[in-house]
Formats: structure tokens, C-alpha cells, sequence
């Protein structure tokens, strides 16, 4: 019996998983790793990071605006004037990327609405 396929298949699946962006990723490639579109797995919102430091969350009604930056493992989110929530408070969140899905894990947040729609996992469209 042939020992090395089993082996090989090993080897593949953990280089596999070794692969995976992680929030330590995240930060050595910096904020190119969030730029782009995400939607929401909670409400369809979409979420947008801009290469120039903004954003723009769109909830169908309502769309916000706001600057976001990178500080060490951490994204920084503050919201516009005028917002119709959050406006000045800033959320401090670490992302994490596996594949196209996006977490956004909560460091601290005074804005309760704000926590609670990024808890959910955001994907690319």
C-alpha cells in the first residue's frame, strides 16, 4: 500500500489552509485588503471602503459616509456630519478575511446601532 498519496493529500490541505488571510494578513498588505464593496449577511446593506480613507454604507433609505484608517491590527470607523447615527464616535473593529467573506470583529464601539450591523459577516457581491 502507497503511504505518500495520504501524506501528499496532508501536506496540500494544510498549505490550503496556511493560504488564508487573516487579520494579521490583513494588516501586512494593509488597507488594500478591505477596499472594495461588501454586502451584509443580515440586511443586504452594502459597505464600501474607498482607497482614499472613506466609506459609504448603504442601507436602501439611508446612506452614511465617513472616514475609515488602519491603526495597527485595527479599523477605525468614524461617521460624517451630519449622520443620522454615530456622528463622532469612533468603532474600532479587527478584520478578518477568509476567502470573500469579511469579519469585522468588535475591539470597542459606543455606537450601538453601528456594533450591532457589523457583527454580521459581509461578503463580496
Amino acid at each position: 500500500m502507497n503511504r505518500t498519496i495520504p501524506m501528499l493529500s496532508l501536506a496540500l490541505l494544510g498549505a490550503a489552509c496556511s493560504s488564508t488571510p487573516s487579520a494579521v494578513e490583513v494588516t501586512r498588505r494593509g488597507p488594500g485588503a478591505v477596499v472594495g464593496s461588501w454586502s451584509s449577511e443580515a440586511d443586504g446593506s452594502t459597505l464600501a471602503f474607498a482607497r482614499d480613507g472613506t466609506f459609504r454604507l448603504d442601507r436602501g433609505t439611508v446612506a452614511i459616509t465617513g472616514r475609515w484608517r488602519v491603526e495597527g491590527d485595527a479599523i477605525v470607523i468614524e461617521h460624517d456630519e451630519p449622520s443620522p447615527a454615530c456622528t463622532g464616535e469612533e468603532g474600532s473593529y479587527r478584520p478578518e478575511i477568509v476567502r470573500d467573506t469579511l469579519r469585522l470583529v468588535l475591539l470597542r464601539d459606543e455606537c450601538l446601532w453601528r456594533e450591532e450591523l457589523m457583527a454580521w459577516p459581509w461578503t463580496r457581491p
